[in-house]
């Protein structure tokens, strides 16, 4: 693994159904597999989602102890306590990453209270802002919430979210941070390498510029097929279409200059990629025994 990478992950992994402390013995096992696996590969921070929850607040305190990081700025027990660490520090190089995380309150369990998100960010991310390069959140509130959220936690530079309704989301601006998302079940790998020079982001519009381009050659070959009109239709249409390809070309030129004059300039850069899973990566034999201990497990349990 690569030393200088963040590995995180936001959450809702454990179980496909909600259903806070309703889970079966087979599920359990299945979980608990998955979050061995999690542990055995070193993973900087995971987030806690409804779905995490399915087994209980043992399940996860359980697996914490095997070593999984979960984090959950606003989730506290009966006694007014946060369960679960708000945030951790982590140094890669030359910069210091503060990973933590906010759960969504999908569902009420007599165990645990879940506290509204920007209050309880907000209730340390002035100072955390002090001692950390970069502070990522983790986030399973709806895509929505977590862009609106960030409108109002300026310190945040990266959210990686976990929004079941949505699969792969490429990134995006909220607030002076970028929103990411892989899909969902471990079918991708997402990674996003980045140069960090301190907010603001620059604006990445290459979807935007290819999506111009597009309808940029989609008009060309319309005024190639509009000579074939009768003289009155086709001035009236030629016409038309090439004040299209003016305008288009027109907003091309704007953002490939906005593009230019921001590369020259003093901001962070990133790129995204979504790396598909498939059976044929080659297996690591730690994660296999894991698996195969959890299969005979759920055969003996039946």
């Amino acid at each position: 693994m690569d030393q200088q990478a963040i590995v995180v992950d936001s959450g809702n992994l454990l179980f496909k159904r909600l259903g806070a402390g309703s889970a079966t013995p087979a599920e359990k096992i299945t979980a608990e597999a998955i979050a061995s696996a999690y542990a055995e590969m070193g993973y900087d921070g995971v987030g806690i989602g409804p779905r995490d929850l399915t087994g209980g607040i043992d399940l996860l305190l359980k697996t914490r102890d095997l070593g999984v990081p979960w984090l959950s700025a606003n989730m506290y027990d009966k006694s007014g306590n946060r369960i679960f660490e708000p945030y951790r520090l982590v140094d890669r190089g030359q910069l210091r990453f503060a990973v933590t995380a906010v759960t969504f309150a999908e569902q009420k369990s007599d165990d645990y209270t879940i506290g509204d998100a920007v209050q309880e960010l907000g209730s340390f991310l002035p100072e955390l802002d002090t001692q950390a390069d970069i502070i990522i959140l983790l986030s399973t509130l709806p895509l929505q919430q977590t862009a609106q959220l960030l409108q109002q936690a300026s310190q945040i530079d990266i959210a990686v979210t976990a929004d079941r309704s949505r699969g792969k989301v490429m990134p995006y601006h909220a607030g002076n941070a970028i929103i990411v998302q892989t899909g969902t079940r471990g079918q991708y790998a997402g990674a996003l390498d980045f140069m960090w020079r301190g907010q603001p982001w620059m604006n990445n519009r290459s979807t935007e510029t290819a999506a111009l381009k597009r309808r940029l050659r989609s008009v060309s070959m319309q005024l190639k097929q509009v000579k074939n009109l009768p003289p009155e239709p086709r001035a009236e249409k030629t016409e038309m279409l090439q004040q299209q390809h003016e305008n288009i070309s027109a907003q091309i030129q704007e953002l490939e200059t906005a593009a230019a004059r921001e590369i020259s300039g003093d901001l962070s850069r990133y790129r995204c990629n979504f790396i598909p899973l498939s059976p044929s990566i080659r297996s690591d034999p730690a994660i296999d025994e894991i698996v195969e201990s959890a299969k005979k497990l759920i055969r003996q349990n039946k």
